[in-house]
């Protein structure tokens, strides 16, 4: 097998999984190598020999003090929110100790760690410390009901899943509750909140107990591996079955730093992205500002008014965001210009752009408008 630059998708073998369970083989997302390209997309710097734990190990060594992460969380009020942020070496410390409680878990290289989060800061601490542990990720959006979500568990063979308890008036601790007997290769169901008899709760176990002194899963002691497969993003469906994509942390590191590059995102930069980190863009959008070193801005729950609030409280200097959001940015500022003087530039992507909106966005509010895929 191979995957080609951007990512794989996969037929299931009839005998991918045991008990059963007709997922991705672990064997088969454990030994997917890419073909003779590699080394050319080595030689023009598209693919590298690191991964994002690389970026991590770096900047918790060069810039510990730095930000790493502003996480906002919502309030009551349309613009009320939260906030904690994060340096580099504190992110660090609780990526190894994730990474330790996952090993506890019995999660090991190329098993499967499926999560479904909100954007808060423990989510992206979460997916690193996968990554520690060269596992293969299968995040999920909140938005995903309880059928699409079994079809998911079920196909990829997760053996660890962490979810919330409840998000948006849904109760996902118990929608997962319901169909664990039908998974018979999910062995644990962490909770992020309140946690029923049989379940984990996150933060007692993930946050609280310094795993780190048992495990062998200190940062400094990473094996990288930028070829094997590291993630699965499944397709939305609209048009038939939802299918699993593969990535290796290369081919998401061909678009990252593309866009870093093209940008000039540095270490002075603070990204905002309102995409969530289950979804390929968000992912992607996480592992930018990791990669050059920058401070990454969070946002659970959006509204054009908290988006505002947002980028100014931050201080962020880049935005990248479909152009629904963008749109309620301008709507909720009433078409006039807003007091952002650190926002550099506006990046509109992921879908078609209205060639009305690269223009309105600058007359506007003055921002600078790149529009492009992701």
């Amino acid at each position: 097998m191979g995957i080609g630059w951007s990512s794989g998708i996969f037929p299931v073998p009839s005998d991918a999984g045991r008990e059963g369970n007709r997922g991705f083989s672990c064997r088969i997302l454990r030994f997917v190598r890419p073909g003779g390209a590699a080394l050319e997309y080595r030689n023009s710097g598209i693919w590298r020999d690191s991964t994002p734990v690389g970026d991590l190990r770096r900047w918790c060594r060069e810039t510990p003090d730095a930000v790493a992460v502003k996480a906002c969380r919502a309030g009551v009020g349309p613009t009320e929110m939260s906030s904690v942020e994060i340096g580099y070496a504190e992110y660090g410390r609780h990526v190894e100790r994730f990474a330790g409680a996952l090993y506890e878990l019995g999660v090991r290289p190329g098993q499967v760690v499926s999560c479904q989060l909100p954007n808060w800061w423990q989510a992206g601490a979460l997916l690193l410390a996968a990554m520690r542990l060269q596992a293969v990720l299968a995040p999920v959006m909140t938005t995903i009901r309880p059928r699409e979500l079994e079809r998911v568990l079920a196909r990829v063979g997760a053996s660890v899943f962490v979810t919330v308890d409840e998000w948006a008036g849904f109760d996902h601790a118990a929608a997962l509750r319901e169909m664990a007997p039908r998974l018979p290769q999910l062995r644990h169901r962490v909770v992020l909140g309140k946690a029923d008899d049989g379940e984990i709760e996150f933060g007692s176990f993930f946050e609280d107990t310094p795993w780190e002194q048992r495990h062998p899963v200190a940062l400094d002691d990473a094996v990288e591996d930028p070829d094997r497969v590291a993630a699965i993003f499944f397709t939305s469906g609209t048009s038939g079955e939802p299918k699993g994509a593969l990535h290796t942390h290369n081919t998401l590191y061909a678009t990252v730093s593309a866009i870093a590059e093209e940008n000039h995102i540095g270490p002075r930069d603070v990204l905002f992205t309102p995409h969530s980190a289950m979804h390929i863009l968000g992912h992607l959008l996480a592992l930018l500002p990791l990669s050059t070193g920058a401070c990454s801005v969070l946002l659970d729950s959006w509204s054009g008014e908290r988006g505002a609030a947002v980028l100014a409280r931050t201080g962020s200097t880049v935005l990248i965001a479909a152009p629904f959001f963008v749109e309620d940015l301008i709507t909720a500022g009433s078409g006039q210009p807003q007091d952002l003087p650190a926002l550099r530039m506006v990046g509109c992507g992921a879908t078609t752009v209205p060639r009305p909106l690269v223009a309105e966005v600058p007359r506007c509010s003055g921002w600078r408008c790149r529009a492009g895929g992701a």
